[in-house]
C-alpha cells in the first residue's frame, strides 16, 4: 500500500462574489473559506529514473533497454494518434484525440481550417479508478510553512509556534498556459495548463509536426522540452519553422473543444 503526503489548506470557496465586492470596493464583504487536502508530491522521477524503478522491479531487462522501449512507445503513440487510432496500453488505459475548433454559422462553410487543435486524451485504465481504497495518507507542511518554520529556525526563535501565533492564510497559487503559435505546424502538452503552488516544477513539451521544428519559446527559450519554476502566473508560447525555411503564421480567432 503506498502512501501519499497531503497538505491542509484553506481556499475561498465564493471567489465570483468576493471579485465583485473587491470592483465595487464593498470592504462588508466576508469570503467563505473552507480547508481542503492537496497533494505534496514526494519526488520527481524523471524518464531514467522511472526506467531504473522499472529495472529493479524484479525486471530481466536492463535500465538501458526498458529507456529505450519507453522512449520508442512514446514515438509510435504519437504515430498512432495522428493517424486518428484510439490506443489501448493495457491497464494503463487508452489514448484517443478531440478536437478544437472554430465554429461556423453553416454547415457546409465548415472545413479542416476550422481545426485549431488536436488534443490528447487519456481514458484510465481500471487499475487507476480506485487509488483511494489503496493509498494511506500523511499530513504534512505545505512548502511555504516548511520554509517559514526553516526561516524562524534560522532567526533563532523556537519551530514549535509561540500561542497566538497566527497561520498562513494560503497556500500562494501560481497559473502556468502554454499554447502552440500555429497548431498546425506543432503542438505542446496542455494537460500541465493549470494552477501549481509557488515553486512547482512542471516539465513543459512542444512536438512539432511532420515538415516542421521547433523554434523558440516566446521568452526566447530553445528547448523544446524544458521544465520550468512556478515563482509567477506564466504564460508560453511555443513556435514553429518549416524545415524548409518556411514561415509560420498564427491561426486567428477563438476556438472550442468539441469532444470526440
Amino acid at each position: 500500500m503506498g502512501k501519499i503526503n497531503y497538505s491542509i489548506v484553506p481556499r475561498t470557496v465564493n471567489l465570483a462574489e468576493q471579485a465583485l465586492a473587491k470592483k465595487n470596493n464593498d470592504d462588508s464583504f466576508v469570503p467563505e473559506i473552507k480547508f481542503y487536502g492537496t497533494a505534496q508530491q514526494s519526488d520527481f522521477l524523471t524518464l531514467e529514473k522511472f526506467a531504473a524503478h522499472i529495472s529493479d522491479h524484479h525486471s530481466k531487462y536492463g535500465k538501458g533497454d526498458i529507456y529505450c522501449v519507453l522512449v520508442e512507445m512514446v514515438s509510435c503513440l504519437r504515430e498512432q494518434l495522428l493517424m486518428g487510432n484510439k490506443v489501448s496500453l493495457g491497464d494503463l488505459g487508452c489514448f484517443f484525440v478531440t478536437l478544437s475548433s472554430t465554429g461556423s454559422d453553416y454547415y457546409d462553410e465548415f472545413s479542416a481550417q476550422n481545426i485549431k487543435h488536436v488534443n490528447v486524451r487519456w481514458e484510465i485504465g481500471d487499475v487507476f479508478k480506485d487509488l483511494r481504497s489503496e493509498a494511506q495518507f500523511e499530513l504534512v507542511e505545505t512548502r511555504k510553512a516548511a520554509a517559514e518554520t526553516l526561516k524562524k529556525v534560522r532567526e533563532g526563535y523556537p519551530s514549535r509556534p509561540e500561542e497566538g501565533d497566527e497561520p498562513e492564510d494560503a497556500t500562494i497559487m501560481y497559473t502556468l498556459n502554454i499554447s502552440s503559435e500555429n497548431a498546425s505546424q506543432g503542438s505542446v502538452n496542455t494537460t500541465v495548463n493549470k494552477d501549481y503552488e509557488k515553486g512547482s516544477s512542471v516539465e513543459i513539451k512542444a512536438t512539432p509536426a511532420s515538415g516542421y521544428e521547433f523554434d523558440q519559446w516566446s521568452d526566447g527559450n530553445k528547448n523544446a522540452t524544458r521544465t520550468v519554476i512556478l515563482n509567477q502566473d506564466l504564460t508560453l508560447t511555443a513556435k514553429f519553422k518549416s524545415t524548409s525555411g518556411g514561415t509560420v503564421t498564427p491561426p486567428g480567432g477563438g476556438e472550442e473543444d468539441m469532444g470526440d
